[in-house]
């Protein structure tokens, strides 16, 4: 009965170099968002994000797409389901109250 013999250690080597390459490269693009069933959004960036709107630099059609995972960063108490609702806004609609109540609850803590 003859056995295989296995892999030698330049493939070893080369295969482990190629695994934490690509590794790097997932996380690079990870990072700047680009693989969105990942969900690239930092907490930085969401309230960066929702700082902009809440002061009226940005709308939030602006945001709507790339934010859409901020709210896994708030708590019920921190406006959770009113920042839900107004990333489900249609886009070009108008602010909703709950909108308001986010960014004051937002800005003032």
């Amino acid at each position: 009965m003859k056995f295989m013999k296995g892999l030698d250690a330049p493939t070893m080597i080369a295969i482990i170099i190629a695994v934490i390459a690509g590794l790097i490269i997932l996380y690079f693009l990870w990072s700047k968002g680009m693989l969105p069933w990942l969900g690239g959004a930092t907490e930085a960036t969401c309230r960066t994000d929702l700082t902009e709107v809440c002061s009226g630099s940005k709308t939030w059609s602006e945001i709507r797409e790339k934010d859409k995972l901020c709210a896994i960063y708030f708590s019920a108490t921190q406006g959770k389901t009113k920042l839900d609702n107004c990333l489900k806004i249609p886009a070009n609609s108008p602010d909703t109250q709950d909108c308001s109540d986010f960014c004051s609850t937002f800005l003032g803590g």
